[in-house]
């Protein structure tokens, strides 16, 4: 039998109106457009969902009447990247202004007893799970105990404080569910809306500028390119770059430094937010090594020294250049190195190793764990059979950098024959990522798995 389910706004596709969600945009709340959550979640499209289990009844500008009083009511609250609330170690929770904004839409809704069977999806379709956001549900569970409560975003992070671990576990009303939002929301930027089909990846730009003319017939074994600091990032640009054998066959970026010109450059053209940015990950960054507990200190007085050197730069200008990466950067090579968005939690799958499926390359993904086991699920191609993945399960972010640098190691170490030729066994499984991912059938079993759970909160 179908199992109908409402989608409820109280405005059009969204819980605040069209001003506000304006105002949010530009409180920096909002990063990104303010999609409904069908859109988000694919469901506009039969294909993407098991439509002999499910239908939905989209329901906007709060018109209870359309509502099947039968049917659970799912009520989408999107925070993207705002914090909703903050934790501290002592067990108190701080609910932001943002937050507390949401928090007087939700509070009306519960309250409301014509809106049937009611189910609260507070979600991020940009983040993985931190539990402050959790400690942010459970005031709304202990409170309206009527009401379902679901927080979900695209894996999870580790706790920051023990506390945390526990912070939901006594409440009958609550779930927490995983789901690769910012997978599919590239998807859908990258080849349903042409508007945005360059937000995360230049399929297009295939000529490299005249001074790079090189990378037209250029072959290197490598293509590796990060961004932002982070700890397993910052552990792996000093195994890399100190690695002849590998550095030499690579196409290397690193746009991060804590080099003081910098913060001096940042100063002078005005530009106090990215300073603080910029400020906030480089103390974050030394801080993070210094207590991963399995670097000597001789490593640790290395990496710290690398963060100060210049960033690697071939296509962006500075390090704050988000531009997407061109297609003319992974020209010829071998295997994309591909750093995770996190270095902790459990299956943050970022943007990241779509671009090396669509560039169609074999990957090496490492950072965070869970990466692979989340990307097999949704039935793509990890290169299992071909690479040593054993590092991936490594306990500390330092034992799985450290392995993905030894597997790396390995690659750059074998003869040009045998390199290649290994590589021409993988083309299959390379054909198929870029087709399953461009198809968007992956969003099938999310979708089923996702509204099952939903519904058994």
């Amino acid at each position: 039998m179908t199992q109908t389910i409402n989608i409820f706004y109280l405005h059009e596709g969204a819980q605040f109106d069209a001003e506000t969600v304006k105002d949010f945009r530009n409180r920096s709340w909002f990063h990104r457009e303010l999609w409904p959550f069908e859109r988000t979640a694919g469901i506009y499209n039969p294909r993407w969902y098991d439509t002999n289990k499910f239908s939905f009844n989209i329901v906007n500008n709060g018109n209870i009447s359309a509502l099947d009083k039968s049917a659970p009511t799912i009520i989408p609250c999107d925070f993207q990247s705002s914090g909703l609330a903050w934790n501290d170690a002592t067990g108190r929770t701080t609910v932001t202004e943002f937050g507390s904004r949401y928090q007087t839409v939700i509070e009306q809704m519960a309250q409301n007893p014509d809106i049937p069977n009611k189910i609260f999806l507070v979600y991020s379709c940009a983040e993985p799970h931190y539990h402050n956001d959790s400690a942010f549900i459970r005031l709304l569970a202990l409170k309206y105990p009527d009401s379902k409560f679901v927080t979900s975003a695209s894996g999870t992070v580790d706790p920051v404080f023990p506390w945390e671990k526990t912070i939901t576990s006594d409440l009958h009303n609550f779930k927490w569910i995983s789901r690769q939002w910012y997978f599919e929301q590239v998807h859908e930027r990258t080849f349903v809306d042409h508007k945005m089909r360059r937000a995360h990846i230049n399929l297009e730009s295939i000529e490299p500028p005249p001074h790079l003319s090189d990378f037209k017939t250029r072959k290197p074994r490598f293509v590796m390119t990060m961004k932002n600091l982070r700890l397993h990032r910052s552990i792996a640009s000093y195994l890399v770059e100190n690695d002849r054998s590998i550095l030499d066959t690579c196409t290397y970026t690193r746009n991060f430094t804590i080099e003081p010109r910098m913060f001096r450059e940042l100063e002078r053209t005005r530009q106090p937010s990215e300073y603080v940015t910029a400020a906030r990950f480089a103390l974050k960054g030394v801080r993070e090594v210094l207590a991963e507990k399995d670097i000597s200190d001789t490593d640790k007085v290395g990496i710290i020294n690398q963060m100060f050197s210049s960033p690697h730069k071939i296509d962006l200008d500075n390090c704050q250049d988000d531009t997407s990466p061109p297609a003319w950067l992974y020209n010829g090579a071998g295997i994309a190195l591909v750093a995770s968005g996190e270095e902790n939690g459990w299956g943050f799958i970022d943007e990241k190793p779509i671009i090396a499926m669509l560039f169609k390359k074999p990957y090496l993904y490492f950072g965070g764990r869970g990466l692979y086991e989340e990307l097999e699920k949704m039935k793509f191609k990890t290169f299992r059979d071909y690479f040593d993945l054993s590092f991936a399960v490594g306990e500390t972010c330092f034992q799985r950098v450290n392995g993905f640098y030894k597997v790396v190691k390995a690659e750059a170490e074998k003869g040009e024959f045998e390199f290649w030729n290994g590589l021409e066994s993988l083309q299959a499984d390379v054909e198929y990522n870029f087709e399953w991912f461009k198809s968007g059938d992956f969003k099938y079993d999310n979708n089923n798995n996702f509204f099952e759970e939903i519904l058994n909160v």
